[in-house]
Parts: structure tokens; C-alpha cells; sequence
């Protein structure tokens, strides 16, 4: 269940409840998503703040993620072709076995040039900090499948 609000042509903000975090089918705990988008009609700059939150609780018995995450996005277009955007977030979940609580942040940099009308590219310059292990940029690696 998602909505979407227009409060006035630069200003929307988004709600909704979703079954966990991170899976479609057989869901986990009730989790809210939301976001509040600046965005002017013909601006060049747009600002996101978006969240996911929970219980923030890793569900041992069903081994289901429910981070509680906050983000923001700054995106500025240079021009038709080149796009910069900024992301920042952070997050934690507790309950992780062999760990308590992890908590984690990220600051990611995204320049991206439109070379044709299908084709671009994207270079990418990040700063992660997820000292547990268990952020979302580590799903599936060897650190987290020993831990769980």
C-alpha cells in the first residue's frame, strides 16, 4: 500500500506499509516507507529525504531484515547530458546473532554522462562505513553468511 501527495508543484512527500524491508513474497514485519521530495518544476537541483522504518529488529527464527534506514539525496543537472547526484544514509538493526546492533552510513558521489539517448556511463566515488558487517551493502557476502 503506497501514496503519493502533491502538495504544491515543488513539494511532494510519499507513504506507504510494506511487508519487510527487503522481500516480496512471504514478508516480515509491517514497515513504513516514506519520502519528501524537493523538486522544482524546471530547477536543475532536486533534494529527497526518504526512510525506511520498523522494528528495526533482525528476525532470527525466519532470518528477515528490518533495518530502519535514513537517506538523502541531492541531485544537480549540470546539463542534458551530465547529472551529479550525493547520497547519504545510515541505518542499524539490532537483534543480529553474535553481533547485538550494527549500524552503518555511506556517503556516495554519482557524476553520470548520457553519451547517446540509450547509452551513459557513471563513475562512482563511495565512503561505507558498516564496521559489523551487516549493512545493506554486505547482503550475501562471506563476513555475513559466517556470522548468521
Amino acid at each position: 500500500m503506497f501514496a503519493t501527495l502533491q502538495v504544491t508543484e515543488e513539494w511532494s512527500a510519499q507513504a506507504g506499509l510494506v511487508l519487510g524491508g527487503d522481500v516480496f513474497f512471504d514478508g516480515g514485519d509491517p514497515t513504513f516507507i516514506g519520502d519528501v521530495k524537493w523538486a522544482p518544476p524546471n530547477g536543475r537541483d532536486s533534494v529527497t529525504v526518504s526512510t525506511i522504518l520498523g522494528s528495526g529488529r533482525f528476525n532470527q527464527a525466519r532470518q528477515l531484515n528490518n533495518p530502519n534506514i535514513l537517506d538523502l539525496v541531492y541531485t544537480h543537472k549540470f546539463s542534458s547530458r551530465l547529472v551529479y547526484s550525493f547520497e547519504c544514509l545510515g541505518g542499524y538493526q539490532n537483534n543480529l546473532p553474535n553481533i547485538g546492533t550494527a549500524t552503518w552510513m555511506g556517503i556516495v558521489n554519482y557524476l553520470t554522462w548520457d553519451f547517446t539517448a540509450r547509452l551513459s556511463g557513471t563513475a562512482r566515488l563511495e565512503w561505507w562505513d558498516d564496521a559489523q558487517g551487516r549493512g545493506p551493502a554486505s547482503e550475501g557476502s562471506t563476513r555475513r553468511s559466517r556470522r548468521a
